[in-house]
């Protein structure tokens, strides 16, 4: 973790490490499953095969029934022109599909569908056990050694004296 001209910066694949293991114990209390697809490289010969799908969501959600397709973005980056034609395709199909940068927005994205698409009664239901989760979590050994990890992969600056925040939270 690391502050660049103000702007902290946290790698994407801690970001979606974090979102993944709040999904799981959000799981443990409501109806939510999500899954990833990792990228895998295969030779054959002299050609490489990838199982990419360029665009593809980096976390896919079954959110009681609704299809979720969510992209983990570090903090001041946008998707792709190949992000957005998908997120087009899943909406147009009537998924839901949504950008994060941080727990907090994957959580408030999360809120919104519930609110956009249950019955009031679950949506405040599903409300207090994302909230309940989203403050477990915060402080959690997990957490920092997520970020522990992530350290060593981002870039150090001068200003890298934070300590241990209880990130990706706002």
């Amino acid at each position: 973790i690391c502050f660049h001209m103000g702007v902290l910066m946290v790698s994407e694949s801690a970001i979606q490490k974090v979102s993944r293991l709040f999904l799981i114990r959000l799981g443990e209390k409501i109806p939510i499953f999500h899954w990833r697809i990792p990228v895998e490289q295969r030779r054959i010969g002299a050609i490489v095969i990838k199982n990419e799908l360029r665009g593809f969501p980096d976390i896919l959600i079954s959110y009681r029934g609704r299809f979720v397709g969510a992209e983990a973005k570090r903090p001041g980056y946008d998707a792709t022109p190949n992000q957005r034609a998908m997120g087009a395709k899943i909406r147009f199909s009537h998924g839901d599909y949504f950008v994060f940068h941080s727990l907090d927005e994957l959580a408030a994205n999360l809120l919104e569908i519930g609110m956009k698409h249950l019955e009031p009664r679950l949506a405040g239901q599903d409300k207090i056990h994302i909230e309940t989760t989203l403050n477990e979590l915060q402080n959690t050994k997990q957490i920092s050694q997520i970020f522990g990890q992530s350290r060593a992969s981002d870039v150090a600056s001068e200003s890298d004296s934070v300590g241990e925040l209880p990130l990706p939270f706002h």
